[in-house]
């Protein structure tokens, strides 16, 4: 019966193929948090943002790259001059103190570059009403 099992982090173990070869599998970093285990340390908002960032950046990011190079070069999937790729800008993004920061100067009435609609568009806010 299938399970879960942890292995240290940067391991390789092999893996029977369909074809009875062996495949070798690199594991990823996975944060103990994650999986609900306890690391010891005390999780608050500000680094978990940062953890969150770390593993889709150095754990998943990696494997979706290859997803993505795999699907793209089936033309089965993917007429020519098309192609896969997963968007992680929302998840990737910067945290929120860093974002609400760099509003703040983007809205500056003197020296920003954005609108408020541009702001709430990058944050997949629905647009507001500029009655106020």
């Amino acid at each position: 019966m299938p399970g879960l099992g942890f292995v240290e982090a940067g391991s390789a173990f092999g893996l029977a193929g369909d074809d009875g070869g062996q495949v070798a599998v690199e594991v990823g970093v996975v944060p103990p948090w994650i999986v609900g285990a306890k690391d010891g340390g005390s999780l608050t908002y500000a680094n978990s943002e940062n953890q969150a960032l770390h593993f889709v950046t150095y754990s998943l990011r990696p494997w979706l790259v290859a997803i993505e190079q795999a699907f793209s070069a089936d033309r089965d999937l993917f007429m020519e001059r098309t192609s896969c790729e997963f968007l992680l800008d929302a998840v990737i993004r910067a945290d929120s103190a860093t974002r609400a920061q760099v509003y703040t100067a983007a809205l500056n009435p003197e020296t920003g570059w954005m609108t408020r609609a541009e702001v709430r568009r990058l944050e997949n806010l629905e647009p507001a009403s500029e009655t106020i």
